[in-house]
């Protein structure tokens, strides 16, 4: 062909397959390429509707904190394949990790730098817990526990966790009942924290008739200092 330029050399090329290649006995098969086609035809197969992506693969082991390194990133396993030997695969979009061929993560890349954890990866007392876990912990500690849960998440939910975390330790350890009973008194006097349901129980203030008094007076929410001495058993 003297045309040089490769648009037209393109257009010969797809005329000489066309009319001269597709149309004559291949030398190999002794058949016309354009009739194998047409016979052929009903059995092809359609594509695949995506293109098929070219994995690199390389070995990793699972650090003590249960990531893998990659490309300056950390990404997590299940707990239980920490210190393994694992197979990471990534077509430079996601990260898949396996453990003798099962698949046992998968992880978008991030940018560098990344820890990327996915929390059903830790172990499960390490893992974050949402509000709903609370109220049903809170709930099966008695009615009590799940009012004080509930004022606790709405008056302070920034330290929630954190309060109901001591609750659930001293329901562990004094039984349910004595601390429903312990909450009562602190709901009855508008008390939310940790440490003074403590001292109800450790001084036994549970086991005391008190009279409820209410923490708003005509003036406003100005406290009855009276009723934390009462609380607490401390006397004047």
């Amino acid at each position: 062909m003297q045309d040089k330029e490769f648009s037209s050399a393109e257009e010969k090329l797809k005329e000489w397959n066309k009319e001269v290649c597709n149309k004559r006995i291949h030398g190999t098969t002794k058949k016309v390429p354009l009739e194998a086609f047409i016979e052929e035809k009903p059995f092809f197969k359609l594509l695949p509707p995506k293109r098929y992506d070219i994995f690199t693969v390389e070995k990793r082991t699972v650090n003590r904190y249960g990531h893998v390194a990659f490309k300056y990133s950390f990404y997590s396993v299940p707990y239980k394949f920490t210190g393994s030997e694992v197979i990471v695969k990534s077509n430079g979009r996601i990260l898949k990790i396996y453990k003798d061929y099962e698949e046992i993560a998968v992880h978008p890349l991030s940018d560098k730098g990344r820890f990327n954890t996915v929390e059903n990866h830790k172990m499960e007392f390490k893992r974050t817990k949402d509000a709903s876990y609370y109220e049903e912990q809170s709930i099966l500690i008695g009615p009590n526990a799940a009012e004080f849960f509930k004022k606790l998440l709405v008056l302070k939910p920034s330290y929630y966790k954190r309060t109901m975390n001591g609750i659930f330790h001293l329901a562990r350890h004094h039984g349910n009942d004595i601390v429903e009973t312990s909450l009562k008194r602190a709901l009855d006097y508008n008390i939310l924290n940790y440490l003074s349901v403590k001292k109800i129980i450790s001084d036994g203030l549970y086991k005391t008739d008190y009279i409820k008094e209410t923490a708003v007076l005509a003036g406003g929410f100005d406290h009855n200092l009276k009723i934390y001495d009462e609380l607490t058993g401390v006397r004047q």
